[in-house]
C-alpha cells in the first residue's frame, strides 16, 4: 500500500505511514471514541483499576486550593526558630530608684555664727557673776589649772622639757569635774543635787591638788657624784613652772570649794 501523502511504500496493514505518519486506516479510531471503559488485565486478587477517569470525579480548580502551610525548617540541637514555641525570658529587674538626698543644714551666716559665740561667751559671764566668791575662787583654780597643761612641768635630762599633758594627764580630768559640778549645781539648782555636786567638786579639787604636789616631789631627782672629798649632786630631773602653777591653781580650787561647802550649811 502507497501512502497518499509522502507516496512511500507502507507494508500491507499498517495503519499510519512510517514515513510521514499519515493515517492510512482510520477503523482503530472508532473503538477510542465509543467512552468505553478499559478494563485491565484479571488477577487473583481482583481487577486492575480501570484506565478511564470516573465521570462523578471533577478536577481540582487551582483556584480553590489551599495552600499549605509551610513547615519550619529543621534545626539542629533544641534551638527553634518558631518564636511561638520559645519561652520568653524573663525581664530584668529594674533598679530601684535612689532615695533622694537629704538636705543638708544651711551652714549659718558669718554674722549669725559670731552672734551666737558673742551669746554663748555673755551666758558664761553672766554664769560667773551669779557665783558667790567661793565658787569663783573654786572655778578660777580649775582653770588656771588647766591653762597650766599646755606649759612645761618637767624637765629631764634625757628628754629636756615635758608639759603637763603628758606627765599630768590626771589633772585634766580632775580640774574638768570641779568646772563641771559647778556649772550643774548653780545652773540645775536642784535640792537633790546640791550635796552630790558640791561633794565631787571637793574630791576632784583635793585629789588634783595632792597630784601636783606628788609630781613635784617625784620630778626632783638627782643622782650623787663624787669627786674626791667633795660629793656633788647632778639633776636628772626637775619640776618646771607648769607643775607650781598647777599645784598652787588646784590648792585655790580647793580652798573655795570648802569655802562653798561651809557656806551651805
Amino acid at each position: 500500500m502507497r501512502c497518499p501523502k509522502c507516496g512511500e511504500l507502507a507494508p500491507e496493514g499498517a495503519a499510519i505511514c512510517q514515513n510521514c505518519n499519515e493515517i492510512l486506516d482510520d477503523s482503530f479510531l472508532q473503538g477510542a471514541d465509543d467512552g468505553g471503559e478499559v478494563e485491565g488485565e484479571r488477577t487473583d486478587v481482583g481487577p486492575a483499576p480501570t484506565a478511564a477517569r470516573p465521570s462523578n470525579v471533577r478536577p481540582l480548580r487551582p483556584q480553590l486550593a489551599r495552600p499549605t502551610a509551610l513547615k519550619p525548617a529543621a534545626t539542629r540541637g533544641n534551638w527553634n526558630t518558631n518564636k511561638a514555641n520559645v519561652p520568653e525570658e524573663a525581664a530584668p529587674e529594674r533598679p530601684r530608684p535612689a532615695p533622694p538626698p537629704q538636705p543638708k543644714p544651711a551652714p549659718l551666716p558669718e554674722g549669725d555664727a559670731m552672734m551666737q559665740a558673742a551669746a554663748s561667751i555673755d551666758d558664761f559671764g553672766n554664769l560667773y557673776k551669779s557665783l558667790p566668791t567661793s565658787d569663783r575662787l573654786a572655778s578660777i583654780g580649775a582653770a588656771l589649772a588647766l591653762i597650766s597643761l599646755i606649759l612645761p612641768w618637767r624637765w629631764t635630762k634625757a628628754d629636756e622639757e615635758v608639759i603637763g599633758f603628758v606627765e599630768a594627764t590626771p589633772v585634766l580630768f580632775l580640774a574638768g569635774a570641779v568646772l563641771a559640778c559647778i556649772y550643774f549645781r548653780v545652773r540645775r539648782g536642784d535640792p537633790k543635787l546640791l550635796a552630790p555636786l558640791q561633794l565631787g567638786q571637793l574630791l576632784g579639787a583635793t585629789l588634783g591638788a595632792l597630784y601636783a604636789a606628788n609630781c613635784i616631789r617625784v620630778f626632783a631627782d638627782a643622782t650623787a657624784s663624787r669627786q674626791g672629798l667633795k660629793t656633788f649632786e647632778i639633776a636628772t630631773s626637775m619640776p618646771k613652772f607648769g607643775a607650781y602653777l598647777g599645784a598652787g591653781a588646784l590648792a585655790l580650787s580647793v580652798i573655795g570649794s570648802l569655802w562653798s561647802a561651809f557656806e551651805r550649811r
